[in-house]
């Protein structure tokens, strides 16, 4: 789990070695005080090179994978439980790297590199103990990160030396950043046309999973909506009511692509989808996502199938976390062929990026709602 390396261990064994040496000799020579003080530094300097040969051999670093998730401008933290079956070590530091998608909320942090976060914390830990060390950080820029580095460094008990351990097996916690999310206030465009979920009045479709009432029979009612406990209690022939409801899934199609390239204004694309995101998480409205960004697999573009809840959200943002400039880009209007041969439009449509006068959207603007989010040089346009 660690490799090692030692400085001043050298000069401990060479005072080891001249103590004793000397020790021996003031005592033939009658020195006794003299002798019994070159002991002592000899069994201190043996000690501690004993403890140099062994401090950390059973350290332990509980390495499970973890990932947390954050937003732009919130907070997380590096939870690191190291647990040591070994000899105690005394005021060790620890130096880890990460990337700059989040920085450090403490002080003892440096970004030598440009890119990269170098951070230093105290380190001690007694013999068959657990210590949790704990990094605050601060979400900076979308993407994901994992500790690159991790060494501790304990110093020599007396005098100049070190021993380094570095962690060499691959650091398996992440922190991933969302985009930023700004709150947004939108209509809802529900179809009476379609089946849904949605309670809407002048549907077309009722859910029969949820009778909200009853009222007397009419000609023409179905006999399997009959209510025969309503019916038995009022002596009367009592029919169910349902709720109306309509279709209001929302399809996200992100053009990201530039020629054969990615837009130079990425970032203000993918708030703006995460944003919409976002606010059809809160308001409940199933939606499906399509990124003209190859993938291999079902589709070949990124594509996340219809959904709602906590974890559709959290699928979505992630494929908008982890897209970068070396993306490799598929043409948007292929992608939107392959949409619409798969079936996979929904009643409302959004599109994210630059203006595009695809004749595709005039067929789709027949059977749904096609609105256009643009953005372009970082800008948002209607």
């Amino acid at each position: 789990m660690w490799k090692r390396e030692t400085t001043g261990l050298q000069a401990t064994s060479v005072v080891f070695t001249i103590s004793t040496v000397f020790g021996i000799l003031f005592l033939l020579f009658g020195k006794t005080w003299v002798a019994s003080l070159l002991v002592l530094i000899a069994f201190i300097t043996y000690a501690q090179k004993k403890y140099f040969e062994q401090v950390g051999s059973k350290l332990l670093l509980h390495n499970l994978p973890e990932r947390s998730y954050l937003v732009a401008g919130s907070e997380s933290a590096w939870k690191l439980t190291f647990q040591n079956n070994g000899l105690p070590i005394w005021n060790g530091t620890i130096r880890l790297t990460f990337s700059d998608v989040v920085s450090p909320l403490t002080n003892n942090g440096t970004k030598p590199s440009g890119k990269e976060y170098e951070i230093v914390v105290p380190f001690s830990i007694g013999t068959k103990k657990e210590v949790v060390v704990t990094i605050p950080l601060k979400g900076e820029k979308r993407g994901i990160t994992r500790i690159q580095k991790l060494e501790i460094a304990i110093p020599h008990l007396f005098g100049e030396g070190m021993v380094y351990l570095h962690f060499e097996p691959f650091i398996s916690k992440q922190q991933m950043v969302f985009p930023s999310i700004k709150p947004l206030h939108t209509k809802r465009f529900p179809t009476p046309k379609k089946p849904g979920e949605y309670d809407f009045q002048p549907s077309l479709y009722v859910d029969l999973f949820s009778p909200v009432g009853t009222r007397e029979y009419a000609a023409g009612d179905q006999l399997n909506h009959i209510h025969w406990n309503a019916t038995a209690r009022t002596g009367s022939l009592q029919t169910k009511v349902f709720n109306q409801v309509a279709n209001e899934s929302v399809l996200l199609v992100v053009n990201v692509a530039d020629s054969y390239s990615i837009v130079p204004y990425l970032e203000a694309l993918l708030e703006e989808a995460a944003s919409y995101i976002e606010h059809y998480f809160q308001t409940a409205i199933p939606f499906s996502l399509a990124i003209n960004v190859r993938a291999y697999g079902s589709s070949p573009y990124v594509y996340l199938p219809i959904g709602t809840g906590e974890i559709h959200r959290r699928r979505a943002l992630e494929l908008l976390a982890v897209l970068s400039q070396n993306d490799v880009t598929i043409p948007f209007s292929q992608m939107l062929r392959h949409l619409d041969g798969h079936n996979r439009q929904a009643h409302f449509i959004q599109v994210f990026g630059t203006k595009s006068s695809d004749t595709l959207f005039d067929k789709w603007k027949k059977s749904s709602r096609v609105e256009f989010v643009l953005v372009d040089e970082g800008v948002k346009i209607r």
